[in-house]
C-alpha cells in the first residue's frame, strides 16, 4: 500500500473560512521576510489547491504542482468556482516536472513525506528557488483529515496510521539534517503542524 492511498481528496469550495485562517497564519510568517505582493511562488504537492486559493489574493503570481490526477482535477475544479487569475496548475512533482523558472518562494504543503526520498526533494527544491528564496516546509505532526488516521475514529487503519509515522520520521529527519547547510528561519511546531522556513 502506498502513502497516497488513503489520501482523501476533499472539496474545499465551501472551506473558505478554514483557508484564510490557516493561510493567515503563514502569511504572517511569511511577511517577516519578504514583500508578499511582488512574490512568485511554488507549491509543490498542492492538492486540490488549498493554500494556492488561501495565498493568491496577496502574491504576484502562484503555481501549483501536482502528481496525482484526482488531486489535480479537485484543484482545477476548485479554481473554477474561486477564479483567480494569477493561478495556474501543472501536473508533476518535484522529481519529474516541466517547469523552467524559478520562485521566490517554495512550499511543500503537507506534501514532502509523500516524496520517494525527502532529502532528495528538499535538495530538487533549491533550482525552483532564487537567490535568497524561501523554503517552506509544513507538515502534518499529530491531527490528521483522513479519518483512517485518527486513532479514536471507526475507520482508523493501524497499518497505514503506522506507515504514515514512518514517512513523518523520516521527513523530519531529513529536514533537520537539511538544514545545517542551510539558514532556518523560523520553526514551529504544535499539535496540527509543523512549520519550517529556509533561507536558499
Amino acid at each position: 500500500m502506498s502513502l497516497g492511498e488513503c489520501m482523501p481528496c476533499i472539496n474545499i469550495i465551501n472551506e473558505k473560512q478554514k483557508i484564510n485562517t490557516e493561510c493567515n497564519v503563514l502569511l504572517d510568517i511569511i511577511k517577516q521576510y519578504k514583500i508578499l505582493k511582488d512574490m512568485n511562488i511554488l507549491d509543490i504537492g498542492c492538492g486540490n489547491g488549498f493554500y494556492v486559493f488561501g495565498l493568491s489574493d496577496y502574491v504576484k503570481s502562484i503555481c501549483g504542482l501536482e502528481p496525482s490526477i484526482n488531486m489535480l482535477n479537485s484543484a482545477i475544479k476548485n479554481q473554477k468556482y474561486f477564479n483567480k487569475k494569477n493561478i495556474k496548475f501543472i501536473k508533476g512533482s518535484i522529481e519529474n516536472n516541466s517547469l523552467n523558472i524559478k520562485y521566490d518562494i517554495v512550499i511543500f504543503s503537507f506534501s514532502l513525506h509523500f516524496t520517494n526520498d525527502s532529502y532528495k526533494s528538499l535538495l530538487l527544491s533549491k533550482k525552483h528557488l532564487t537567490k535568497n528564496g524561501l523554503l517552506i516546509i509544513i507538515e502534518p505532526t499529530k491531527t490528521y483529515i483522513s479519518n483512517k488516521l485518527i486513532c479514536s475514529h471507526k475507520d482508523f487503519d493501524e497499518k497505514h496510521y503506522n506507515l504514515k509515522q514512518n514517512f513523518l520520521k523520516k521527513s523530519r529527519i531529513d529536514i533537520h539534517n537539511f538544514i545545517k547547510d542551510h539558514e532556518l528561519l523560523y520553526y514551529n511546531y504544535n499539535n496540527y503542524n509543523f512549520i519550517t522556513v529556509i533561507k536558499i
